[in-house]
């Protein structure tokens, strides 16, 4: 075979670097031995390896080249199969940001693979890693739990830790090792291998959903807005270093920024903050605003005493309502001018999303109290004025209740029977009237919050009898039988904690309503039954029942749901006043009714311990006679 024959062979890829290792043979005299190409006639293309040396003349001239030629394609194609696999493996881990290492115990030496070696931030040595470098690399407060997985690892022979790890380039990256023992033919363990994954991302965001959930817990409890603001600013900087943040909020009175909240900034930056008084008007539309501040003349002087703080603004983002209202700024500060990065922006997004949640909460809370405390006012104001109207209406009345009684009981000039009736309708009417003006005064006494409790221990099954006794007549009128008292779960302590006189009130309007609104000879039926709390008291008739809809207006002042044009006489505000004399007595109130069954009115009070005297009832008085509503 000639030398042309023998290039011809060559793989043209090969080509060249076969002739520069001849070459290197004849004129360098260097080894040749190579590895490469050959194309068979058939087209099929195969590995040598060839091997030889240049045999010369007694002056050293090269006469010829003597060696040796071996087909190594089978050897070659697994050396590229496992070259192709170490190269898929290689990509599989950066991908993954997960490496491989492993560690002898006998020298210490660890093999670390290229991504792992990325992943804890160190260049690899050509010698290898020593354990001793590695473990200087770990977070000294991690330590001790890469000590008590070393026990683990020994005694169950795996084992999963986080840690973190220092890297060269002055970052702090967390990873989580993944590792296994290593053992020899005789069983005994000599070392250990495993895994290496970069999981600061997902760290990261396990801290912000902390972070977040934190600040969230603020804002629901209603923390000082202050508050809330200084721990979104402080986990903020925690997670991003080197970065100082401030928050600007609008004055709606003046429409003017002011710094709100900036723990960590100078106190001379935040003073001048304070002074600088930003009109709102000079915020752009866009929610990004980093080139308008860094460029525009509106905010001069934002940048030079920032400036001056050595404070460079390397974000700033508007803080807008769901609505779109604006109601503050937020800026991120760097050490270093012109340091704006993806991540500040990220963060800034993320600020200015829960910084707009407590500043709109917090708003929306001023405003609703403001309204709240509008609505009390305006409703002390109507209360003052019910009352002093109802007490001025008395003295006019008395003087007509006065005269028609006396009409009534002067037996000098005996009236006709004509005059008798006028002089009973307006004795009638002038009844109804005062009753109206009770009413009305008790309303206003409830709401201005001057009512007066005496709270004691009420025997129920005693003052339901007294009630149903002053409420038998207008039943018996109307053919209604009211049924005594019963008790339905037979507890012996039918006490309950509560105001006699209020409580008397609220039964005899219960009692009459079940009077005025129930069918002609129908049936009342007063009981009562213990609570978890106390006692509940159950004024239960056979009237036509209320339908759901009148059921949600019951409690409404004057709302009579229709009985005005029944011709049944009422003012609409019993039931009110019944409510909230209950409430205040820490008691609840209710019905269960439905249409065309009757309804069972329902009264909820605390129990109280039975007295150790027999309790005595007073005597009834005409007054308390004419209190039943």
């Amino acid at each position: 075979t000639s030398f042309e024959n023998f290039q011809a062979a060559i793989h043209p890829d090969d080509r060249l670097q076969v002739n520069r290792a001849i070459e290197n043979c004849i004129q360098h005299d260097m080894d040749y031995d190579i590895e490469h190409r050959i194309v068979w006639p058939d087209g099929s293309v195969h590995w040598a390896h060839e091997s030889g040396d240049v045999i010369r003349n007694a002056s050293g001239v090269a006469l010829r080249m003597l060696g040796v030629v071996q087909d190594i394609t089978q050897r070659k194609a697994v050396e590229l199969g496992l070259a192709e696999e170490q190269r898929r493996l290689k990509e599989a881990q950066q991908i993954g940001a997960i490496g491989d290492w492993s560690l002898k115990f006998a020298d210490d030496s660890m093999h670390y693979s290229d991504e792992a070696a990325r992943i804890v931030g160190q260049l690899v040595p050509a010698d290898g890693f020593e354990l001793s470098d590695i473990f200087a690399r770990i977070n000294p407060q991690d330590r001790q739990a890469i000590a008590l997985d070393n026990k683990e690892v020994l005694k169950l022979g795996q084992s999963k830790v986080n840690f973190r790890i220092h890297t060269d380039q002055g970052l702090t990256r967390w990873v989580q090792t993944v590792r296994s023992v290593m053992r020899d033919p005789d069983d005994n363990i000599i070392g250990f291998r495993g895994t290496v994954q970069d999981i600061s991302a997902r760290k990261a965001a396990e801290q912000q959903q902390l972070h977040s959930h934190r600040v969230l817990e603020k804002i629901a409890q209603d923390a000082p807005l202050a508050d809330t603001l200084a721990l979104l600013i402080e986990q903020a900087e925690a997670i991003q270093v080197n970065r100082l943040v401030a928050i600007l909020a609008v004055d709606p009175v003046s429409e003017q920024l002011y710094c709100q909240a900036a723990p960590s900034l100078p106190s001379t930056l935040v003073a001048a903050l304070h002074a600088l008084k930003i009109d709102t008007q000079q915020l752009p539309q866009q929610a990004n605003i980093i080139e308008h501040i860094s460029q525009h003349s509106d905010w001069q002087d934002l940048r030079q005493i920032s400036t001056a703080a050595n404070c460079f603004i390397c974000c700033a983002r508007s803080i807008e309502s769901s609505c779109g209202q604006l109601l503050g700024l937020l800026l991120i500060y760097s050490p270093e001018p012109n340091s704006a990065s993806n991540e500040s922006r990220s963060l800034s997004n993320d600020l200015s999303h829960f910084a707009a949640i407590a500043l709109e909460q917090k708003q929306s809370l001023w405003t609703l109290m403001e309204a709240k405390e509008d609505a009390v006012q305006a409703n002390r104001v109507k209360s003052q004025f019910l009352s002093r109207i109802s007490h001025d209406l008395r003295t006019p009345l008395n003087a007509i209740m006065g005269f028609g009684q006396l009409l009534d009981m002067d037996n000098s000039a005996p009236l006709s029977q004509r005059q008798r009736r006028s002089v009973a309708e307006i004795n009638k009417a002038s009844e109804y009237l005062l009753e109206l003006i009770d009413d009305i005064l008790k309303l206003a006494e409830i709401e201005s919050e001057h009512l007066e409790l005496h709270l004691e221990a009420i025997d129920v099954a005693e003052l339901l009898a007294e009630c149903a006794a002053l409420i038998t007549p207008l039943a018996i009128a109307r053919d209604i039988d009211i049924r005594p008292a019963r008790n339905r779960d037979g507890q012996a302590n039918s006490h309950i904690q509560a105001d006699r006189k209020c409580l008397k009130q609220v039964l005899l309007n219960l009692l009459s309503n079940a009077v005025k609104y129930n069918h002609h000879g129908g049936s009342i039926f007063p009981h009562y039954q213990s609570t978890d709390q106390g006692l509940r008291i159950l004024i239960t008739d056979s009237g036509p029942g209320l339908s759901v809809d009148q059921q949600s207006k019951l409690f409404t002042p004057f709302e009579r749901l229709g009985a005005e044009n029944s011709g049944v006489k009422g003012s609409g505000i019993g039931l009110v006043i019944a409510k909230s004399l209950v409430e205040n007595m820490a008691g609840t109130i209710g019905l269960d009714s439905k249409l065309g069954s009757g309804s069972t009115f329902w009264i909820a009070l605390p129990r109280a311990p039975a007295p150790t005297l027999p309790s005595t009832s007073s005597s009834l008085s005409q007054s308390e006679k004419s209190n039943c509503l």
